[in-house]
């Protein structure tokens, strides 16, 4: 894991994440990847300390040497910055990426050494896994007071030789959605099935494979 400490210069620092494709640097006390987490340094953080005549873009490792001396990262960067623990859910990273428009977090021990860093590329990407988001349809469904929706979404699912993937509650303002995703060869009759079944369908959202011919 790459990290920076607090009284490297960022040109080093931009350097490492140009050569790594990096976005976002972990701060620790000592530099060390398993140290005590301080901050966390992001591309904006030090495009911003940049000189207005340097493209950040277009940079090369012999223009990032020859610049003037930057500040430290310690100037710029983000202190005490949002975590996840190692144990904590991938749900929970999602929420706080969310919550708080930001494009990572650094995941840190109980004794607040690091761990590592998840950002919302690993998040989206465990989140399509977990939801099996590779083809089949999407379907949302207001769920109201219906304690019986995923029994009667099982039957119609066996009845139309339809796997049901997964199945997720969200909140909506004042209502409730479920959101299914489903995959198989009667998938057109399925998702006909849960349009007459009385259920207030609110989505369906096929994936390419998925199309009508």
């Amino acid at each position: 894991m790459v990290t920076v400490s607090p009284t490297d210069r960022l040109g080093d620092a931009l350097q490492r994440l140009k050569e790594r494709r990096f976005r976002h640097l972990p701060v620790t006390a000592d530099g060390q990847s398993n140290g005590k987490l301080v901050g966390i340094l992001s591309v904006t953080d030090i495009y911003r300390a940049l000189p207005a005549q340097v493209n950040p873009l277009a940079v090369s490792t012999e223009e990032i040497t020859a610049l003037p001396p930057l500040p430290a990262v310690a100037e710029v960067m983000t202190a005490s910055p949002r975590t996840v623990l190692a144990e904590d859910s991938i749900e929970h990273a999602a929420r706080l990426l969310t919550k708080y428009h930001i494009g990572a977090l650094p995941v840190v021990r109980k004794d607040g050494t690091l761990f590592g860093i998840v950002s919302e590329t690993d998040v989206l990407r465990a989140l399509v896994s977990l939801l099996h988001i590779e083809d089949g349809a999407r379907i949302t469904i207001d769920h109201g007071e219906q304690k019986d929706l995923l029994d009667e979404l099982r039957k119609l699912s066996w009845n139309h030789d339809v796997e049901l993937r997964s199945f997720f509650l969200f909140p909506h303002g004042e209502r409730i959605e479920a959101v299914i995703w489903v995959h198989g060869l009667g998938l057109n009759g399925f998702i006909d099935a849960v349009w007459k079944s009385g259920h207030r369908v609110l989505n369906v959202t096929r994936s390419r494979d998925a199309q009508h011919p």
